[in-house]
């Protein structure tokens, strides 16, 4: 875990002929890294507003035509500021943390479309973080008419409540007729997905976009019911409810010239999505994540689920922020389209879609969108939080950090010809093969370089001509010239000691462009003399490392991170190079010949501050036994999850393991889960004195559901897990003893992880090995991921995972023999419980006798990646709600005058008279759930598909 550069190595490099003597480096003059590899995209972003930072804003809006606009920050402040791009202040219109009691957050606010007459504004705020079932709230307000303007806090009337919690993101918009609409989570932490069930229930507010009408009152309410609202005669149903089936919609636009809205819905674990949501519509949470099923045991609603209009993986973003519709003129190409951006990475994209009719028995219906149109528009580097449209129909967009954009035409000429496909034709290396820096480029060491399982790490920093970075005393005001760029060589170690035996695997480098932190990963070639240019998609790759060349336990193949997933740690919030720290490299001591800050000093490539110091406790080597356990594990936490878990880090919990922040502070310590127990009896983040009930401790743990850090390798590394252990059993010394544990008394989570720590502590491996598999046969999927560790590479279940490779299954030879049993016998791949073959297995879906006549190769591969793609009419779902409440999904095998038989999936046939059904809907989902192939190997899908291509 160590880098390969001693600090020895980089006074040599800077030439000096002692440790006081300051001396000039060498000027980097034959950087390569300029542009990109890709064509520039056509936008880029532009700040607006210059002299104005707000702090965490979420929403800005024109206030009405007072040549004001209007924001709103997440810590409950609302500005309003003059619509000039010199404007230097912004004024306090409310403060609304007294508001409520414990104030959390505000999420939304809405201007009324005849604010100009009535000055009233809504506002969505709410109290407390943990569930309370009125804590989140929606409030008009009036606005006085003195100059600046200011929001009487006497004015407020409270519309609604519903539950606070998780996901209570609100945006607040009106449609052409003066009805307002806002937008509602589903109020659940991230595990257990809808934990309260609510994404189908509309009994219930949450997961929700509603619609309501303000100039009207109807009884008790400060509102009214829109008579055309869709749910207004349904049984138990709140009539406020528009659509259903979000799970935190985070920002929607109703486009007036169409009528359409369009929704961002922030994903689970999978997929972001953009929803073009219809009127009654069920977007699908939580029977799905977009494309991927996800829980079959909770009641569908009452109306057919409609798919995401867009869904992207999280290789691509991480947090959907949803848009507007663009009606500027300074972009005419951009003509009504939908823009919508991600919070994480910073991308944007734009959108085009149609409607196409579809025709459901007699009925013509209008169905969901299909796109014709989709893609990425600008790379920003921002945490796009927002975005509006100004009174001249112009976008502006809205980052997290405080600044406010214009999307305007990217000016860069294109230069991705001359971007260096090979890491010789960066300028970063004189000799490649060698790693033998360009003069000019210096080395540099971490204290606690981030854990890369067993893997070498090599880095360095190339600063364009003699420029230096100016820092200061925090981390994220460092500011780098353009052209920086950070490389960072991973190497797996051979069997000996000798540097000569460590392999390079990959080189990955971060160039600062100027405005963000763009990332790229060289795979280096089997001869070792070169690396090529990763796609902007990653990529996996076989390692052919013969047994001479590998340790036990190393990894046979290696997958290379997309671009996008590396933006999500290496953001300009984060600071781009996250590890290049002033607690990683402090102190600054001239004496010390293991000081890389004095070292990178004393080079000119870090520019000193005035005081001639920072006063920065320093972090210390994890592995280093003498130094303090606390300061070991901080800092092994600090190098690995802090750049995410820090204060505006983007993490979604409060923790922050900065290095800096006193362990009482960094809201873990008997801190709640507000993320998922993992079903731990009385769990909390980090439990003094005892680890097996400390969520903390379990995600570092597992290879499954909760594994942190979240976007690296579901391995586990074992010196830090130990390191975690031993420090959080250290904070209690007085706890009580943890019973011992053995495979044999697994009850649930906690004893698992326990009986596991022992386990690891022996050195019988095939024991061990035998203890886990074991383990493996019966446990649940949570001790299932907790067992995966113990298990060698060649050994573990190496499935598809969500990125096939259709060309490769098309061109494949599968074994039809093996792949029958598996069809007929197999006990996770239960093909027969819905299809027949040869008189065996059930007839819920296509009878397979004979399917290869009816599908081509192709068109059996996709019904097995995609069964929602193209469903035969005859096996389309139905759901029917019946009149006592009951809801039942499946096929439609009679159809009499007198009513109806339904086969569910569990092969039952339901029979229904007329009288017996309120409500029938056909489904867009297959009753064939999507991703049955993700979990399988790529010969169990070779032979399944080789079987159904036999059957002629």
């Amino acid at each position: 875990m160590r880098a390969l550069f001693s600090i020895v190595a980089l006074f040599i490099g800077c030439g000096l002929a002692s440790l006081s003597l300051t001396v000039a480096r060498e000027p980097w003059t034959n950087s390569r890294v300029f542009g990109s590899p890709e064509p520039p995209k056509p936008y880029a972003v532009e700040r607006v507003y210059p002299g104005l930072q707000f702090t965490q804003p979420v929403e800005l809006l024109p206030l009405g035509d007072s040549g004001r606009m209007l924001l709103l920050e997440v810590g409950g402040q609302v500005f309003t500021f003059k619509d000039d791009p010199d404007c230097t202040q912004a004024d306090l219109a409310i403060d609304l943390v007294p508001r409520i009691d414990s104030f959390s957050r505000a999420y939304g606010i809405g201007v009324h479309p005849n604010f100009d007459a009535n000055r009233t504004i809504f506002v969505c705020y709410a109290g407390d973080p943990v569930a309370r079932p009125d804590g989140t709230r929606l409030s008009r307000f009036r606005m006085t008419t003195e100059s600046p303007p200011r929001i009487d806090p006497d004015s407020e009337e409270i519309l609604l409540t519903w539950a606070s919690g998780g996901h209570n993101g609100c945006a607040i918009r009106f449609d052409s007729q003066g009805y307002l609409y806002f937008s509602a989570g589903d109020g659940a932490r991230p595990y257990p997905p809808d934990e309260y069930d609510v994404s189908q229930d509309l009994s219930d507010l949450r997961a929700t976009i509603c619609r309501i009408d303000v100039d009207h009152r109807a009884g008790e309410l400060a509102y009214a019911i829109p008579k055309d609202n869709p749910f207004i005669d349904t049984r138990h149903a709140r009539p406020e409810i528009w659509a259903y089936g979000f799970r935190n919609p985070w920002r929607f636009t109703i486009d007036n010239a169409s009528g359409k809205i369009f929704c961002g819905d922030v994903g689970w674990e999978l997929w972001e999505l953009i929803h073009d949501v219809r009127r009654g519509g069920n977007h699908g949470w939580s029977i799905f994540e977009g494309p991927q099923p996800i829980r079959s045991d909770i009641t569908p609603g009452p109306t057919p689920i409609i798919k995401p209009l867009v869904a992207y993986p999280h290789t691509e973003g991480l947090s959907v922020t949803g848009g507007v519709v663009y009606h500027g003129d300074a972009l005419p190409e951009l003509s009504g389209a939908y823009l919508y951006g991600d919070f994480v990475t910073g991308l944007l994209w734009g959108v085009r879609a149609k409607d196409e009719d579809e025709t459901i028995g007699k009925t013509v219906v209008n169905a969901a969108s299909q796109v014709e149109w989709n893609q990425l528009l600008a790379e920003t580097g921002l945490k796009i939080i927002t975005m509006t449209e100004a009174r001249d129909g112009e976008v502006l967009v809205v980052s997290y950090d405080g600044g406010i954009y214009r999307l305007v035409k990217n000016q860069l000429a294109d230069q991705s010809s001359q971007f260096p496909r090979l890491l010789s034709q960066t300028g970063l290396f004189k000799d490649t093969a060698r790693l033998q820096l360009a003069s000019g480029v210096l080395p540099y060491t971490l204290t606690a370089p981030a854990s890369q399982s067993e893997m070498k790490i090599d880095f360095a920093v190339g600063v364009p001509s003699t420029e230096t970075i100016t820092i200061n005393r925090q981390q994220r005001n460092w500011k780098y010239p353009v052209g920086t760029v950070f490389s960072k060589t991973l190497f797996m170690p051979g069997p000996s000691t000798t540097e000569t035996d460590n392999r390079k695997i990959e080189t990955q480098l971060l160039h600062f462009d100027g405005l963000a932190w763009q990332p790229y990963t060289y795979a280096w070639n089997a001869e070792q003399s070169d690396a090529e240019l990763v796609a902007a998609e990653g990529a996996s790759a076989d390692l052919q490392l013969s047994d001479a060349n590998r340790s036990p336990n190393q990894p046979t193949s290696w997958r290379f991170a997309s671009r996008g997933e590396c933006r999500a740690c290496h953001s300009n919030q984060a600071g781009g190079a996250v590890a290049f720290i002033l607690a990683n490299l402090a102190s600054l001591d001239h004496q010390r010949v293991d000081d890389p800050l004095s070292a990178l000093v004393t080079c000119g490539l870090v520019e000193q501050d005035s005081n001639n110091h920072w006063p920065v406790e320093r972090m210390v080597d994890p592995t280093d036994a003498s130094a303090a356990l606390e300061s070991r594990a901080r800092s092994y936490l600090a190098a690995n999850c802090a750049h995410c878990h820090c204060r505006g880090g983007g993490g979604t919990v409060a923790l922050d393991l900065s290095f800096s922040i006193p362990t009482s502070d960094i809201f873990a310590i008997d801190f709640p889960a507000t993320q998922g127990t993992f079903e731990i009896p009385a769990a909390k983040v980090i439990v003094p004195g005892n680890p097996y009930r400390s969520v903390l401790y379990y995600r570092m743990a597992t290879c499954g559901t909760g594994h942190m850090p979240k976007l690296w390798t579901r391995d586990n590394d074992s010196l830090g897990l130990n390191l975690i252990h031993d420090w959080i059993k250290s904070l209690d010394d007085s706890s009580e003893n943890v019973i011992e544990s053995n495979v044999e008394q697994i009850s649930d989570v906690s004893s698992a992880l326990q009986w596991l720590h022992q386990l690891e502590q022996t050195t019988d491996g095939d024991a061990r090995r035998q203890h886990a598999l074991q383990a493996l046969a019966t446990a649940d999927p949570l001790t299932r991921g907790l067992v995966e560790r113990f298990l060698p590479d060649a050994e573990r279940v190496q499935r598809l995972g969500s990125d096939i490779d259709v060309n490769y299954f098309l061109a494949a030879t599968g074994d039809a023999a093996r792949g029958r049993e598996r069809f007929l016998n197999s006990k996770t791949q239960q093909c027969r419980t819905c299809h027949r073959l040869a008189e065996q297995g059930r007839a819920i879906g296509p009878d397979l006798d004979g399917i290869a006549k009816k599908r081509s190769r192709a068109e059996l591969l996709e019904s097995i990646l995609d069964p929602s793609k193209k469903i035969e009419p005859e096996f389309a779902t139905q759901a029917v709600v019946t009149v006592d409440g009951q809801v039942i999904n499946g096929l439609r095998i009679e159809q009499t005058s007198s009513g109806v038989v339904i086969r569910s999936a569990d092969g039952q046939d339901h029979q229904l008279t007329n009288e017996d059904i309120e409500h029938t809907s056909t489904q867009t989902q297959s009753l064939m759930p999507v991703g049955l192939a993700t979990e399988m190997t790529t010969e169990e899908l070779s032979d399944l598909l080789e079987f159904l291509c036999s059957l002629k």
